[in-house]
């Protein structure tokens, strides 16, 4: 009966030690428990056994330093695809500038870049405005144009200008005309509020494709820039009754424009 009391209090001080050693964490001190104990009641169970168990600490802490630096290297990763990412789209930007730059000198005019700041929601093809005003040499009825499918078509002309933007009336707003010229033919275009301009009074012939270009008789833009080409054409045995449609601009590739630095004769407004 005595041995048996002795041998359930060692057990109870044993399960104690081991519980308290477990809750303070004093591993080094629960290593050594561990073996002189295991060697009391198994000396087989060598000191060389328990240090393959102490190893066990380590692999866990490389292991878990390991999916930490994982993670990092990760994130690190994701960084330098988005610096990459910003890079080619710097790198694309530049090179669409240097083309502009480029190809400045074919529009024959002095003038300034300006960005499109806003448009008008309900009638894209009415109006813009632009960020370039009155300090940077923006002048009223200013002709406008943009870079657009390698080469320089025209967009409108300034019609109000203040400190630090434009408004610029677009070539397709329906209270806007002027006279233009194909290869052979002199007409009115008109807008219609759309991708489209009206092409009437024609004096000469058209067809379809033909490109038409500001005229040498317009006293609103300089002569020879680019406007559009000859969509359709509306015939009829009355030479005064024909029309066509030109086709222009798409006003969501509208970003970057260039203002002409040129005023049209006496400031006139509208030709017809």
């Amino acid at each position: 009966m005595e041995r048996d009391k002795f041998f359930k209090f060692l057990f109870y001080l044993y399960l104690f030690l081991s519980l308290s050693f477990l809750i303070l964490k004093i591993d080094p001190l629960i290593n050594n428990v561990r073996i002189f104990v295991s060697y009391l009641f198994d000396p087989s169970f060598s000191v060389g056994t328990i240090n393959k168990f102490k190893d066990i600490n380590y692999k866990i802490r490389s292991l878990l330093e390991t999916e930490m630096n994982n993670i990092k290297l990760q994130e690190e990763n994701r960084t330098l695809k988005a610096r990459l990412m910003d890079f080619e789209r710097l790198e694309k930007e530049n090179l669409e500038l240097k083309e502009i730059l480029d190809v400045k000198k074919r529009v024959g005019y002095q003038g300034k870049f300006s960005k499109v700041i806003s448009t008008n929601p309900r009638k894209p093809y009415s109006f813009i405005y632009i960020d370039k005003g009155k300090n940077d040499g923006i002048e009223l009825y200013n002709p406008v144009v943009s870079y657009l499918n390698k080469e320089w078509v025209l967009i409108g002309r300034i019609t109000e200008v203040y400190d630090d933007y434009s408004k610029v009336i677009l070539i397709t707003n329906s209270n806007f005309s002027f006279i233009a010229d194909s290869g052979k033919s002199r007409g009115l275009l008109t807008g219609d509020f759309s991708n489209s301009l009206n092409y009437r009074y024609i004096d000469g012939e058209v067809k379809l494709g033909d490109e038409v270009f500001t005229s040498k008789a317009s006293m609103t833009f300089p002569p020879f820039i680019k406007i559009g080409k000859i969509a359709d054409v509306a015939f009829n045995p009355d030479p005064s009754l024909i029309y066509a449609k030109v086709s222009v601009f798409n006003i969501k590739d509208v970003d970057l424009v260039y203002v002409i630095n040129f005023k049209p004769y006496k400031d006139t407004e509208q030709e017809i």
